[in-house]
């Protein structure tokens, strides 16, 4: 009657087990049975007692054998080899293609065993409706702590919010899984349909009272919630921000990583001392990692989904796959493919998936979306280039690493980010507001800005380091761009009682440089730094701006920085300090001129507050203009066209030329000579300039002290009052330099 491995069922309930072991005898059988689990269970029963339903084992319709009901009590057995409805259904598939009794004890949950719950009234069988089996299996392998295997299935079917249940490791196996009623009218970034919500049942997100007595909530502290337990935390402060829309304020909040003892890793960016309350949130971390691998979805059949969103902390998803996009379906897309949701320590590897870009329809998709998290990682992950496809909000520890994306988005709350060799295909790094650092370290950026500010977030509040290292702008389109841009600074907090911006403290930008055509324009420009302050804004000038080996393969771009400091307070750690070095290159001359094309721009406005150090060698075709009063100003070896500080006479700032090549003057209407001096000459802040050439028709006149200088043969420099080119050479009230 019974052999081993089949399969057996309480009459009480409970779910299929593997008969593992039969003793028939003359009239009795004994029987011994394995749950998923690996419970074992056994009984002996009646021969006689056995009654057996007409149909062989061998029929294309199912077989059951039952316990009769006249046995005395005890357990009671429901037996199926083919469990099977419809009719010739027993001809295409077993209910349990068995492993051996070996594969059983190790052990793992198999979805094709589940068949029994699937909804066959497709007539394709890659159209069944698998959801109530997925539940099941999930459920089981959950209770159990057992992995879940997919193998045996080519494509599936689930509904689009199935929110399947996964709480272990699981093998997809390349199953193609496609979702059912995934396409809805409105389609919001609010309500997107869930089908694997990967959850572990202990460690749910909860509620934490901390007396504000116990935390630090100064900035860059370490343990800002006290000697709290490991996991994912998430603390939101009374402390006030500018709101998106720039019509109000939001609390101030930032994810943790919690490592042990209430020590973070990444720490709070800003000072919230002030707080008045603070909220905070827990997840704890479960006892294991879990993997998601080759899992397989399509790219059409939705426009609100999510296929696999993380709520547990140390989860790992890969060799992950989306098709390719075949079937445009025309409507408004709102998707987050890949969802992070309030959890740490997730990683995304070897993930390929297609932009699902659509011609004339406006799409929000992102195949990659972290709704707030801490220390989470992707690793080759591979977009084609298209709509928006990764966004983050309230993340903590974003790295990136040998991806091929559109952009990397930050938008509110995004704190030390970096992306290491990557390729970025239409923008760089992007952020609305956040702190610690963002660094890109060998990424390739097409016709965008490396790393840039969002205009419709709050205007660039961050505290912290910016760095670009060693990163190359593929520009295709011909036209002015910015390693880092950040030209919205402020923007948040105009016309509002908001807390003053702070721009990064350090931005620096080095070993890196620009390549593609040429389109025969000759005044676009190639700047390091580009940042702009909206008129009338309150924001904090960074502490130290670095610009170290930036090149172009040609002449066509000159090099620039655009910094106004003039409408920017005082760092509060004192002057900022700006080192251009080893840079430029492109036209000596533009027509029209690029206000952008200037060496060193600090704004054309007066600014009585600002001070600055600024340091410029070794770079080409130097064109400074400066309205900062009170600053300092050197350069060293350098070929310089014109230096223009433009503050009122005896009100200027210091300025010194070393080595330095005064050659192709930039001469602007109404003048005959290239300005190189300050308004005026003054004791405090000197102009000298020391060990120089001068090839050309350059404004010297107000120069405090001159040596070592030689005036080129033809060349007619307006020099100061009683300066000739032999005094020039052989020293101008040279103790200034004593």
């Amino acid at each position: 009657m019974f052999s081993v491995g089949d399969a057996v069922r309480l009459q009480s309930g409970g779910g299929w087990m593997t008969v593992v072991d039969v003793h028939e005898g003359s009239d009795s059988i004994s029987c011994t049975w394995m749950a998923v689990d690996g419970t074992l269970g056994n009984a002996t029963f009646p021969s006689a007692a056995l009654k057996a339903v007409p149909q062989p084992r061998s029929a294309s319709v199912a077989a059951d054998i039952e316990i009769g009901d006249d046995l005395p009590p005890g357990p009671n057995l429901v037996y199926s080899t083919q469990k099977i409805s419809g009719v010739g259904a027993a001809g295409l598939l077993g209910f349990m293609e068995l492993q051996t009794v070996d594969d059983r004890l190790r052990t793992e949950v198999v979805v094709k065993d589940y068949l029994h719950l699937v909804d066959r009234a497709a007539p394709v069988p890659s159209d069944w409706d698998w959801t109530l089996a997925l539940h099941a299996a999930h459920a089981q392998a959950n209770d159990a702590g057992l992995s879940v295997s997919y193998r045996g299935i080519n494509a599936m079917s689930v509904d689009a919010n199935a929110m399947v249940p996964v709480g272990t490791d699981v093998d997809f196996c390349g199953c193609l899984i496609k979702p059912l009623n995934g396409i809805v009218a409105s389609p919001t970034h609010d309500t997107l349909n869930v089908m694997f919500d990967v959850v572990d049942e202990g460690t749910p997100l909860v509620d934490v009272s901390i007396p504000l007595a116990d935390t630090n909530l100064a900035a860059m502290s370490s343990r800002p919630l006290g000697g709290v337990e490991p996991g994912y935390w998430f603390l939101t402060s009374s402390v006030q921000i500018c709101n998106r829309a720039r019509n109000g304020t939001y609390s101030y909040a930032q994810s943790f990583k919690v490592i042990g003892d209430g020590v973070v890793q990444g720490p709070l960016s800003a000072d919230l001392t002030a707080s008045t309350w603070i909220s905070v949130k827990h997840r704890a971390n479960p006892r294991r990692w879990i993997e998601l691998r080759n899992s397989t979805f399509p790219s059409d059949g939705y426009n609100n989904q999510t296929f696999i969103r993380v709520r547990r902390n140390m989860v790992r998803v890969v060799r992950s796959r989306v098709l390719e996009y075949i079937n445009p379906h025309g409507l408004v897309d709102a998707c987050a493919l890949f969802d992070v949701d309030r959890a740490s320590d997730v990683s995304f590897d070897d993930i390929i998936a297609p932009s699902r870009k659509q011609t004339g329809v406006t799409s929000g998709t992102y195949i990659f979306n972290v709704s707030a998290g801490a220390q989470i990682r992707y690793c080759e992950c591979h977009t084609s280039p298209g709509r928006p496809v990764f966004a983050s909000n309230y993340v903590n520890g974003l790295r990136v690493e040998r991806c091929t994306l559109n952009r990397i988005d930050a938008h509110h709350s995004g704190h030390n980010i970096a992306a290491i060799d990557c390729t970025l295909t239409e923008r760089g790094i992007f952020i609305g507001w956040g702190g610690g650092y963002i660094s890109a370290l060998r990424c390739i950026v097409y016709d965008s800005s490396v790393v840039g500010d969002r205009p419709d977030f709050s205007g660039d509040l961050f505290s912290g380091r910016l760095t670009v290292s060693d990163c190359e702008i593929r520009n295709s389109t011909g036209r002015t761009i910015a390693f880092v841009r950040l030209d919205s600074s402020g923007g948040g907090g105009v016309g509002n009682d908001y807390a003053p911006v702070r721009l990064p403290d350090s931005i620096i930008v080095e070993r890196s440089r620009r390549v593609g055509p040429y389109p025969g324009a000759d005044n676009l420009v190639l700047l390091g730094v580009d940042i702009a302050v909206q008129a009338g804004a309150v924001v904090y000038a960074p502490h130290q701006i670095s610009v170290r080996g930036v090149a172009q393969n040609g002449p066509a771009y000159r090099f620039g920085n655009f910094v106004q400091l003039c409408r920017m307070l005082l760092h509060p750690n004192g002057w900022t300090t700006i080192d251009i070095v080893d840079c430029g290159g492109g036209p000596v001359a533009m027509t029209p001129f690029n206000p952008r094309g200037k060496t060193l721009d600090t704004g054309d406005e007066d600014s009585v507050s600002m001070r600055a150090i600024v340091g410029i060698r070794g770079c080409r075709a130097v064109y400074v203009q400066s309205y900062l009063r009170n600053s300092q100003l050197s350069l060293s070896e350098c070929s310089v066209q014109r230096v223009d500080l433009r503050a009122t006479a005896g009100n200027t700032s210091a300025l010194e030329y070393y080595g330095c090549r005064l050659e192709n003057p930039i001469i602007l209407s109404g003048e005959t000579h290239a300005k190189m001096c300050g308004a005026g000459v003054n004791a405090s802040y000197p102009t000298v300039f020391s060990d120089c050439r001068v090839a050309s028709d350059f404004d010297l006149s107000t120069a405090s002290a001159i040596k070592g200088t030689v005036i080129r043969s033809g060349a007619s420099p307006a020099l100061p009052s009683g300066v000739t080119a032999a005094l020039a050479l052989a020293g101008w009230k040279a103790s200034v330099f004593s």
